[in-house]
């Protein structure tokens, strides 16, 4: 995938996300989430995992990583949430995904 399509989601989707969870969620993070996204699918063998699934690896990253998820309320259903609207950049952009429901 192109790096600024990439770079493009994590910004509309820290924007929508910051507006629509009230709180402040930094393209950063996005941009640490699409790394880590394909590491997992790989050494997990399922280029297809679920949301659900992804939430719950991502969030195990994301503290390996050293993100403050605690002090920061990072959730894996905010995780999640970010995923889908991943997914609707991903659309909009003329790249969807497909994914176990």
């Amino acid at each position: 995938m192109d790096k600024k399509i990439y770079e493009e989601c994590a910004n509309w989707i820290a924007e929508q996300a910051s507006d629509q969870l009230g709180g402040f969620i930094p393209a950063e993070l996005l941009d640490l989430m699409f790394e880590l996204e394909p590491k997992i699918r790989s050494d997990k063998n399922d280029q297809m995992m679920s949301h659900k699934v992804m939430s719950q690896f991502l969030y195990n990253a994301l503290i390996d990583e050293g993100v403050p998820v605690e002090k920061t309320g990072l959730s894996r259903e905010i995780l999640e949430e970010l995923l889908h609207w991943e997914d609707e950049c991903l659309s909009l952009s003329g790249n969807p995904r497909e994914i176990h429901n």
